[in-house]
């Protein structure tokens, strides 16, 4: 998929993502959706934005990576891993170089920009490794990161520890 196509698909299922709890209310929805603001709230969501994003895309296109599968596959969990932590640190460029933005349109326009950006940054990533052949370390190094992943946003999806990342800076109010 062209990264600017999955960059905006990818910020559509964020968006998605982002509401689909307060909308329904549903328990296991807490899994992949946002409960709140905090940091780590975002970062479960863009892992699962991206994750799901990939999933669908090696299921459309597997007959036709045929043997580059492990590859393409290999590509798209790097970029699932990288993606969470490119929106964290290019969102707070803002906070770090002009303080806190008072305007509600201008934060919401940059969390949009910055979202896509991240979608976009993943896409061009997984195009350029997805020719290669991973190593075995380096293959379980990437399947370990994903286990790791997926434990951290299950786990804390339902009982957050005290630890800045977690904390919603709406209750900071």
């Amino acid at each position: 998929m062209r990264p600017g196509w999955k960059a905006l698909a990818f910020l559509i299922i964020f968006t998605v993502l982002h509401f689909a709890y307060e909308w329904t209310g549903w328990r296991p929805l807490m899994i992949l959706s946002g409960t709140s603001e905090s940091v780590f709230e975002h970062l479960k969501m863009a892992f699962w934005s991206y994750a799901l994003l990939s999933a669908a895309e090696a299921l459309w296109q597997r007959r036709r990576w045929g043997r580059e599968l492990g590859g393409q596959l290999y590509a798209r969990a790097v970029s699932t891993l990288l993606v969470p932590w490119v929106i964290v640190i290019v969102w707070y460029l803002v906070p770090g170089i002009v303080g806190k933005v008072d305007s509600i349109a201008l934060d919401l326009g940059w969390a949009i920009g910055v979202t896509y950006l991240a979608g976009w940054v993943g896409a061009v990533l997984e195009r350029e490794m997805s020719g290669k052949r991973p190593s075995p370390v380096a293959t379980g190094t990437v399947v370990a990161l994903l286990a790791i992943s997926c434990f951290f946003f299950v786990r804390f999806s339902f009982g957050k520890p005290w630890l800045d990342l977690f904390v919603d800076p709406v209750s900071l109010k």
